[in-house]
C-alpha cells in the first residue's frame, strides 16, 4: 500500500538524519575546542566593530586579540615610537550559519588601517587659542605670535612691546603660556632716563589666553589672515541707523538694546540732551574685538582748569536756579597723569603730579533755596486762548495758550513720562505721572522729545507746541488730572 511505502520511507530518512547530527556533533567538538572565550556548544562566531565600523567576522576573540596586537605592533614599528591606542571596540555574536569568516590576516589589515587612521600620522600639529571661550586653531608658533601681535600693535604704535610664549608639557599635550613685556630695546631707553618717564607704561589682554598644542584635521587650521580679522575685527564697519520721525536718543537706544550714555559714547558730537531729526545718521553699532587690550599709559601736558565754585544760598531763588555773583577764571597747570585706556577708550584718569602754573579765581554762585510751586506754566509767554471749562456745548477740559509751532514745552512738574507719541484728537500729546499721583496732559505738540519710560525734571524740555489733532489753530492744550479726573489747572499753577 502507498501508505507503509510512506512509512518505510519516513523511518529511512529518520535515520539518515539521526547519523547525520552525530557526525557534525563530532566535527563541531574536534574543530571548535573549548578556550577561555569559546566553548563547543556555541554555534557562534564574533563580529567585529572597530571604532564605529563593521570589520569582518572572526571564530573566537583569540583571533581578534591577536589580530589587534600584530597591527598595533606594525604601526609601533613603522613610526619609530611607542603609540598606546585606545580604540572602540564591540565584539557580537552571530550564527556561524550565517556568518561570512574573514581569514586572521584581512583582519589584521583592517585593523591595522583604521588604527592607522586614528592616530596623529594623518593630521597636523596645530596651536588652539582660546580667549575667553572663543577659538582659532593656527598651524605654528610663529602664527601664534603673530596673532597676539596684531591685537597688541594696534595699541602699541612704537613696538616697545613683545610677546614671548614658554612651554610647559603636562600630560598628552603641551600647554604653553604667554607674556607681554617690553622689548630690550625699549627697557633699555627707560632706564637711560632719569625718573618717570611718558609713554605705554603697561600692556595687557583684558582676556583670558589659553594656547593648547594639539593635532587636527588640516581643514580645522585657519590662516593667519582669516584669524587677525576674526579676533580684531579690523574688516567690519560699524552699523549706521538713520532716524525717522518720532525718534529720539532713547527710542534708538531701546529699539538696540543700549543705554542712552551707551549711545552717546558711541557717537562724537551727541549729548544725552542732543534732539535728533529725520535723516540724521546715528552709529548703533561698534564692532568689538574678541581679545580686548589693556593699556596704561604716562602723560605730562598742560591744560587750564577751573577752581571749585563757591555757592551763596539764597531763599529768594526757587531751587535749581542760580546767578553768578562774580565770574571765575581759570587756571592754567602741568599735570602727569596715568591714564587707562580699553582697545583705545580712556576708562580712567589718575592725576600723579601737578604743578599750578596759575592760581585760578573760584566762581561765585548764589543758589537757590526757595521750594518751587507744586505746578508751573509748561510755556514761557502764549496767550490764553481758552480756560478749564464749557466751551461751545461741550465741557473743554484744560487750558489752551496760543503759541508759535515749534513753542517750547516744559515739564510742568518732575515725574514719569506715561506716555509720548500719537493720542487721536490731542494729536502729538506727552502724559506724565508725578510723584503724588496726579497726571499732566501736553496736548496738539509738533514734536515729542521724550519717551515712555524716561524721569523728567520740573522745567525740563519734553516737547514742542504745535497745531496736530483736533487743533483750530498753533497751541498747548495743558490738563492737570487728579483721580482720574481733569480739574482746573489754574487752581495748581503758581
Amino acid at each position: 500500500m502507498i501508505i507503509k511505502k510512506f512509512t518505510k520511507h519516513h523511518k529511512k530518512l529518520k535515520m539518515t538524519y539521526v547519523a547525520s547530527a552525530i557526525v557534525l556533533c563530532l566535527l563541531v567538538t574536534i574543530l571548535f575546542p573549548y578556550g577561555s572565550y569559546a566553548s563547543a556548544s556555541d554555534n557562534y562566531d564574533y563580529a567585529i566593530t572597530l571604532n564605529g565600523q563593521e570589520i569582518g567576522t572572526v571564530t573566537s576573540k583569540d583571533v581578534f586579540e591577536e589580530a589587534l596586537r600584530n597591527a598595533r605592533l606594525r604601526i609601533n614599528q613603522e613610526t619609530g615610537t611607542m603609540i598606546y591606542l585606545e580604540p572602540e571596540i564591540v565584539l557580537q555574536k552571530q550564527d556561524t550559519i550565517f556568518a561570512t569568516q574573514q581569514t586572521a590576516k584581512e583582519i589584521e589589515d583592517k585593523i591595522y588601517t583604521l588604527l592607522l587612521e586614528s592616530t596623529n600620522l594623518n593630521k597636523k600639529q596645530a596651536y588652539v587659542v582660546d580667549m575667553d571661550g572663543f577659538t582659532v586653531t593656527l598651524g605654528s608658533r610663529e602664527d601664534v605670535v603673530a596673532l597676539l601681535d596684531a591685537a597688541k600693535n594696534k595699541y602699541d604704535a612704537n613696538g616697545d612691546f613683545e610677546v614671548n610664549l614658554s612651554e610647559s608639557t603636562s600630560g598628552t599635550y603641551s600647554s604653553i603660556t604667554y607674556e607681554i613685556k617690553k622689548t630690550a630695546e625699549a627697557q633699555a631707553a627707560a632706564d637711560a632716563q632719569s625718573g618717570s618717564t611718558d609713554g605705554i607704561v603697561g600692556l595687557a589682554f583684558e582676556d583670558n589666553v589659553e594656547i593648547v598644542e594639539s593635532y587636527v584635521n588640516d581643514s580645522e587650521i585657519s590662516t593667519l589672515d582669516e584669524a587677525i580679522s576674526q579676533v580684531t575685527k579690523d574688516k567690519e564697519e560699524n552699523k549706521i541707523y538713520e532716524a525717522v520721525a518720532g525718534d529720539c536718543l532713547s527710542t534708538i537706544a531701546s529699539d538696540f538694546g543700549l543705554t542712552v550714555a551707551q549711545l552717546v559714547s558711541m557717537n562724537a558730537g551727541l549729548t544725552e540732551d542732543s534732539i535728533i531729526g529725520i535723516g540724521d545718521q546715528v552709529t548703533v553699532t561698534v564692532p568689538e574685538p574678541e581679545l580686548s587690550v589693556i593699556v596704561n599709559e604716562q602723560k605730562t601736558y598742560e591744560e587750564d582748569f577751573n577752581a571749585e565754585t563757591v555757592y551763596i544760598e539764597d531763599d529768594s531763588m526757587y531751587q535749581g536756579e542760580s546767578a553768578v555773583v562774580t565770574e571765575g577764571t581759570q587756571g592754567h597747570r602741568q599735570v602727569t597723569a596715568l591714564i587707562s585706556y580699553r582697545n583705545g577708550e580712556e576708562t580712567n584718569r589718575e592725576i600723579l603730579n601737578q604743578n599750578v602754573l596759575t592760581e585760578p579765581i573760584a566762581q561765585v554762585e548764589k543758589r537757590g533755596t526757595k521750594v518751587r510751586p507744586t505746578f508751573i506754566k509748561p510755556i514761557s509767554g502764549g496767550s490764553l486762548s481758552s480756560t478749564f471749562g464749557p466751551r461751545w456745548g461741550t465741557m473743554h477740559e484744560g487750558v489752551d495758550w496760543a503759541c508759535p509751532v515749534g513753542t517750547s514745552v516744559r515739564a510742568s512738574c518732575a515725574g514719569t513720562v506715561v506716555s509720548a507719541g500719537w493720542s487721536n484728537g490731542y494729536g502729538y500729546a506727552v502724559v506724565i505721572r508725578h510723584s503724588d499721583g496726579k497726571q499732566t496732559r501736553y496736548g496738539h505738540l509738533s514734536k515729542t522729545l521724550v519717551s515712555a519710560g524716561q524721569y523728567v525734571e520740573q522745567n525740563q524740555q519734553i516737547a514742542l507746541s504745535g497745531n496736530t489733532g483736533d487743533s483750530t489753530g498753533p497751541h498747548l492744550h495743558f490738563e492737570i488730572i487728579v483721580n482720574g479726573n481733569q480739574v482746573d489747572p489754574f487752581k495748581y499753577l503758581q
